[in-house]
């Protein structure tokens, strides 16, 4: 029998908290968050987990939004749906988010959003800080500190993250916990899809 490896180990919770063959899709704005919910899917060994990028209809968080409304029509097909975006320069970040919320009454979607980009739920699996960032390219000078030569499209990338999810996680918990005080900037909801992946982390070993 194929024996674990410690890290693949460490990220998984014992099976039977949720029905196995839920399938989660996962929608990406963007090519950094493509490459983290890659390699974190496959480190799960999550086969009903699938992850989409780029959107047919575009990048901004508004076609995502209308990308996952287009996958939620489709009968019986996915129970989750997660769109993956953040606020960072788009003008579409708040009317998206409305238009999810409200149909999230009626389909299976969910936000997993960040402020001011995706990168600040990366720079949680090293530190927390609940400084305000100008921009992303704020967030990547300060994540740099950790993962030198820092790209998007990296895959080489993930596993230095992955070996520090529950950090990234309990760092996200605390910011959120922040949030009504300190505001908006930074925050990330990223950690609610992350743990919803590791629940429903199938143990093929078992």
């Amino acid at each position: 029998m194929a024996r674990r490896t410690r890290s693949a180990h460490s990220l998984r919770r014992k099976p039977g908290r949720r029905a196995p063959r839920e399938i989660t899709l996962i929608i990406c704005e963007g090519e950094s968050e493509r490459v983290y919910f890659d390699a974190l899917r496959n480190a799960l060994r999550l086969s009903n987990t699938e992850v989409s990028f780029p959107c047919p209809q575009g990048s901004a968080p508004i076609n995502v939004v209308d990308c996952a409304l287009q996958k939620a029509r489709e009968p019986g097909r996915y129970d989750h749906i997660y769109c993956v975006f953040d606020r960072d320069a788009h003008s579409t970040f708040a009317d998206a988010r409305v238009k999810l919320q409200l149909h999230a009454k009626r389909a299976p979607l969910h936000e997993a959003i960040s402020i001011p980009c995706f990168e600040v739920w990366l720079l949680l699996h090293f530190e927390f800080t609940d400084a305000p960032f100008a921009d992303c390219e704020d967030v990547i000078r300060r994540l740099v500190q950790h993962l030198p030569g820092y790209t998007k499209n990296d895959p080489r990338q993930a596993p230095p993250l992955l070996d520090r999810l529950e950090q990234a996680i309990q760092n996200a918990q605390r910011l959120e916990s922040q949030r009504a005080t300190i505001g908006d900037n930074p925050c990330t909801s990223v950690h609610h899809l992350v743990r919803h992946l590791r629940d429903i982390a199938v143990d093929h070993d078992v």
